[in-house]
């Protein structure tokens, strides 16, 4: 296992922190997979207990668009023209970059 994780530039403890993030002991893991993304995926020996689905890469994503959203709010509250260009500015260049993150983030 040791060898395995470290293969792919991963320990231990971070197995133990995403085993804690599921709700799963490692006794009951049958058998456990890393993709390459850094995405843990386990197959239980109690097939009963659900693993939760990891939403970090959903959250990361809903995040920036609420970035995005605030900016535009920002655009439209303010009087000031330089703040406008420059929210409006940054609403075009974080919708840019969840255009290229949507692949990534929302498969």
């Amino acid at each position: 296992m040791n060898e395995g994780l470290t293969n792919i530039g991963l320990n231990q403890g971070w197995l133990k922190t995403e085993l804690k993030n599921k709700g799963v002991a490692l006794e009951n893991v049958f058998i456990g997979q890393v993709d390459s993304s850094g995405d843990l995926y386990l197959d239980l020996f109690d097939d009963l207990i659900q693993v939760p689905k990891t939403q970090i890469k959903e959250m990361l994503y809903a995040s920036i668009q609420k970035c995005q959203a605030d900016l535009m709010s920002f655009a439209l509250e303010t009087k000031n023209e330089a703040a406008k260009s420059m929210y409006s500015k940054n609403t075009e260049n974080l919708k840019r970059v969840l255009e290229k993150l949507e692949p990534y983030l929302l498969r």
